[in-house]
């Protein structure tokens, strides 16, 4: 299970609406208030779910960070820091991008590009097929299937 405190760094630091709207675009302004939220609340869970077993107390790793750049798009500031994971106790080692956000209260992370692949691009090619046969029903099922499958 994951630990509270991970939970919490994760909705704390995490957009999740922005980084929802990436994914369901062009889409997402046709969706009312309440399917914007319970897309939303899949989304968290299937990452959480999926992803929650990375943030482990005994995993051991170190981090090296490249220059961060950072670009205005559609009048919103971003940033791209760019990093390195290498595990301490094997070969293993992966470049992970991570975007964040300036949102009016804090920098919060929006989209993860690992080795050099945007997670929510991905996403979204997969939401657009989804939603222009099945419509918006027809992305919470692939979503709730990606959950049980976690």
């Amino acid at each position: 299970p994951m630990l509270k405190s991970t939970r919490l760094f994760l909705d704390t630091n995490v957009d999740w609406e922005l980084y929802a709207k990436s994914i369901f675009n062009p889409n997402w302004d046709t969706l009312t208030k309440n399917q914007k939220r319970r897309f939303i609340e899949l989304l968290q869970k299937v990452y959480i779910k999926k992803y929650g077993k990375l943030f482990s107390t005994k995993a051991k790793f170190s981090v090296s960070f490249r220059p961060t750049e950072y670009k205005m798009l559609r009048g919103e500031n971003f940033a791209r820091v760019k990093t390195t994971i290498s595990s301490t106790s094997s070969d293993l080692e992966f470049d992970i991008d991570f975007v964040f956000h300036e949102g009016p209260k804090r920098w919060a992370l929006c989209d993860v590009y690992v080795d050099g692949v945007s997670k929510s691009r991905a996403y979204r090619s997969q939401v657009r097929k989804i939603y222009k046969k099945k419509g918006y029903e027809g992305v919470m099922s692939a979503f709730k299937r990606a959950l049980n499958k976690a």
